[in-house]
Formats: C-alpha cells, structure tokens, sequence
C-alpha cells in the first residue's frame, strides 16, 4: 500500500470572526473539482466548488455554510497562494489610451475592505424590527441556477435574515423554510424596511486591492478588484 504524505500546514485567519485556523494546501483531487466546474461554466458550480475546496483543504472550521461569502472568497484566495503561487498576473485594457497592460499581484498583500460598518438591527416599530447577518455561503447552494438579478437580491434578502423580534418574542430564521420567509417578507416588511435590508447588503465586506499607474495620455488611473474573478480565472 502506498504511504500517505503528510501536507505542510498554514495558519489562516476568517475575517468575519478573526479565528484563526489551519489549512492544507490543494491536492490534485481539488483541483479536479475546480477543472470541472470551469468546463461547467456556470457560476453557480464554481462558487459550490470554491466553497468545497476551502471545506476540504480547511481544519476546524466549524460549519461552512455559517460562514460569510467573503469569508469563503479569502480563504480560497489564501488556499490558491500556498498551493500554487502568490503572485498573479491580470492583463488590462485602458479605455483612453487603449494599451493592454500586464499587472503582477501578490495574493499575501490582498485584504478585506470593511468598510463602514452597518447596523445590523433595523427597527420596524417601538420594540419590534429585524436582526440581519452578511450573505453566508448557504447561499451558493441555493443561487446556483439563479441569472436573474431580482431573484438573486430576493436570495440575499432571505439568506441575511437572523430573526425577527417583537417585545420579548424573537423568531428565529434559521426554523423556517425559505418559503415562509419569502411569505413572511412580501406580507409584513414595508417598502422603507426592504430598502434598509439592501443598504445593509450593499454594505457587505469584499476582497479590495487597488492598482495605480499612469497611462500614455499622461492621467493617473486606478483598477480596483474585489471579486475572485478580478483577481484571476481559476
């Protein structure tokens, strides 16, 4: 029988929660998962597969699905630089001077944005309202067939909701189905109320990294990234 080899482990930390934990590079097994996911072509199937590969190569964890998506897009992030390289190359078309440029980006240097922090609680009365939670990556499951940008905020909206409080009474979300969710959102919350959620949501951490340079033309410009697809095609 042919021996096991033991693979190096590295110290990562989840930004949602700052825990740190400890993570195996990929193996070949991981990356077939995400070979067939690109022949796929669905996003879908390459946010499931994303979300495997960081459950596999990832120890105490906890539950994925509890995790935030921006969780999940870090540590792959971090997962794809120990296995294979931290440094990436993007190309970019300027849209004044029209040259392809080449960028190398080290993955080490990449952070989440926080940004400004939301209040999560959004009051719908005197001593009632709702407690709401950042998109967690449940939500891959769920969105894989999904190209409908008002079904897809619909998800968001559903997947970010904690419970609903009146008084003393709390209504946990995580005990009803989507569908008494959905039921619950289109009879009781007001239009204002749904706005609030989507401005939590737009608030949502992401991946930020910013490259400045100075085109032919003479001007400053700046690329931000802040999806995985920005940062490469895997």
């Amino acid at each position: 029988m042919l021996p096991r080899i033991e693979q190096p482990l590295f110290k990562l930390t989840i930004p949602s929660n700052k825990k740190v934990i400890m993570a195996r590079p990929m193996l070949v097994k991981e990356e077939k998962i995400l070979l067939m996911a690109k022949e796929g072509g669905e996003l879908g199937e390459k946010l499931l597969a994303i979300k495997q590969v960081v459950n596999n190569c990832c120890q105490d964890i906890g539950n994925i699905n509890d995790l935030a998506v921006f969780d999940i897009e870090y540590l792959f992030l971090k997962i794809r630089a120990i296995s294979v390289d931290n440094i990436v190359k993007i190309s970019y078309v300027d849209d004044e001077d029209s040259e392809e440029r080449e960028f190398e980006i080290d993955l080490n240097t990449v952070e989440i944005d926080f940004g400004e922090k939301k209040d999560n609680i959004i009051h719908m009365g005197k001593d009632s309202g709702l407690t709401l939670r950042y998109p967690t990556s449940s939500l891959f499951d769920v969105t894989k067939n999904v190209d409908d940008d008002d079904k897809f905020m619909d998800m968001l909206v559903v997947n970010s909701l904690v419970n609903y409080f009146s008084g003393e009474q709390v209504y946990d979300m995580s005990k009803e189905t989507k569908e008494n969710i959905e039921n619950f959102i289109d009879e009781n919350i007001n239009t204002a109320t749904y706005y609030k959620i989507r401005e939590f949501l737009a608030s949502v951490p992401t991946l930020r990294h910013v490259i400045k340079y100075t085109n032919n033309n003479g001007n400053k410009r700046e690329i931000e990234l802040n999806t995985l697809n920005d940062f490469f095609t895997f």
